[in-house]
């Protein structure tokens, strides 16, 4: 295409230069001018192509347009040859354009040895850098495997037996468990004296005597001692017991609501029979502990079986309906129209219309008629606001007659009385609660001790004891000495 314009710019030229004596090169462009003269240096044109040029023959074909001294003298012998002017570019323009591309190449090479002397400057510096050899590692200095062994396994001894003496201190005083073993022993023992005779045959041994650390008298301090001991840590067992228990059901967030003094006392009237303490029923009391980790597991096993599964998504293709839509559409779209009297309105040359009479009237009858339908809007609101509140008023009526009519109680009401049901069954169950606490800590606190039981039957066994004997002295007759050492050697078997 820019072919194409520029030969039609030069023969348009050409036509113009056959008809009118001016040159036309002064009338065209600047890219045309270069055109159509010659080139500016002899790299810029090759020399096969010779550049076009109107000027050479205009001085001989209109000598009226140029002085005499510029045109060719008469007198010459020499017949005109036509020549082309090549004009040759100044030395200062060259020398411009060396300097532009030297700079360039300049800044090229910068650029390109900006990269090279960075890795240069650090390869240097990497090369000064002076290189020391790590200390011995911490791991080296540690004892070996088998010392490590034999620590560990003198710390786990030492931990095994202050495990034993934990346990030992705090075990419950009265364990019958030697006596449990004694007696499983002795059973075992019959049962092999049954199956082997031969062992029955062999004489019994004899008794072991009591040791002497017995009649100690150090011995009955001792056990007091322990005796006081064993009390002060029953003391501070209940009273840690008392200070963490905690009532069935905790009372202090359950909060009154205030009621008059009417509404008290006939409250006291209607619940004065739970005065009356003789009640015949007991709360039924579940003693085994249900285990809570089995349920929990039971409930989410039920729950992945009936967890429902949703079935995945299926992907569907889109029917897209594109093709079947036309390229054109069939009606064609409005243009837009210009009107004159819009424009006339915009102008700002316009000159002030006289306002007559009937556009006056026109304008106050439509602002009377609009105010008149906001005033009637306004009153329909209003009736629209006063009906509500009519409608509001006649519910309210409606619906305390219907509850001043219907037998039946309320939601409100029959929640307030289970409520107050409720905390009354609470207010009973924290007093028996309190009560039986009560009981066992007297029954507690007036029984007596296990070793003081033990002491009062084998004084009481002794007593009888003693009463026989002195019995079957007085019948038999036997001397009061040999008596003497009779009894003392039956009660220290006793004992």
């Amino acid at each position: 295409q820019k072919v194409a314009q520029v030969t039609a710019v030069a023969w348009r030229a050409q036509w113009l230069a056959a008809f009118f004596p001016i040159s036309p090169l002064p009338y065209l462009p600047v890219f045309l001018r270069l055109v159509f003269t010659d080139p500016p240096h002899p790299l810029a044109c090759p020399a096969s192509e010779p550049s076009l040029n109107f000027s050479y023959n205009w001085d001989q074909q209109k000598p009226h347009l140029f002085p005499k001294s510029c045109l060719r003298p008469k007198s010459a012998s020499s017949p005109w040859i036509p020549s082309i002017t090549i004009p040759q570019p100044f030395k200062m323009t060259l020398r411009e354009a060396r300097k532009k591309s030297q700079l360039m190449k300049s800044y090229l090479f910068l650029e390109l040895d900006k990269p090279r002397d960075k890795r240069q400057s650090q390869d240097e510096a990497e090369c000064q850098k002076q290189f020391r050899a790590q200390p011995v590692p911490a791991h080296v200095f540690l004892p070996l495997y088998h010392e490590i062994m034999e620590q560990n396994e003198i710390r786990r001894q030492i931990a095994t037996q202050k495990r034993k003496e934990l346990l030992l201190s705090s075990q419950r005083p009265f364990s019958f468990l030697e006596k449990e073993e004694k007696k499983k022993e002795a059973i075992r023992q019959k049962f092999l004296a049954a199956a082997t005779p031969s062992e029955s045959s062999k004489p019994k041994q004899a008794s072991q005597k009591v040791p002497k650390s017995t009649y100690d008298p150090l011995l009955g301090d001792k056990l007091k001692e322990a005796e006081l001991y064993r009390e002060i840590r029953i003391q501070m067992r209940a009273k840690d017991l008392l200070e963490s228990s905690v009532a069935p059901i905790d009372t202090s967030n359950c909060r009154r609501k205030p009621q008059s003094r009417t509404a008290t006392k006939t409250k006291q009237e209607k619940l004065g029979f739970l005065q009356d303490k003789s009640f015949s029923f007991t709360p039924r009391i579940n003693p085994t502990i249900p285990d809570f980790e089995e349920l929990y597991w039971a409930f989410q096993r039920e729950a992945v079986r009936r967890q429902e599964v949703k079935e995945a998504t299926r992907n569907k293709p889109f029917k897209l309906r594109t093709s079947n839509l036309l390229s054109f559409p069939l009606t064609p779209q409005p243009l837009p129209i210009h009107s004159l009297t819009a424009l006339s309105s915009l102008s700002s040359n316009t000159l002030p219309v006289h306002i007559t009479d009937a556009t006056r009237k026109r304008e106050s009858a439509i602002r009377c008629s609009q105010e008149s339908k906001k005033e009637g809007d306004k009153e329909g609101i209003y009736w629209l606001e006063e009906q509500k509140k009519k409608c509001q008023a006649i519910r309210k009526s409606v619906n305390s007659r219907a509850k001043a009519l219907d037998p039946h109680k309320s939601l409100d009401e029959t929640l307030k009385e289970k409520l107050k049901q409720n905390w009354q069954n609470m207010r009973e169950r924290t007093k028996e609660y309190r009560k039986e606490l009560e009981e066992m800590q007297l029954r507690v606190k007036n029984r007596p001790y296990l070793f003081e039981q033990v002491t009062k039957v084998t004084g009481q066994s002794s007593r009888v004891f003693l009463d026989r004997i002195r019995c079957l002295s007085f019948k038999t007759g036997i001397k009061k000495f040999s008596l003497k050492l009779f009894i003392d050697e039956k009660v220290q078997r006793l004992v």
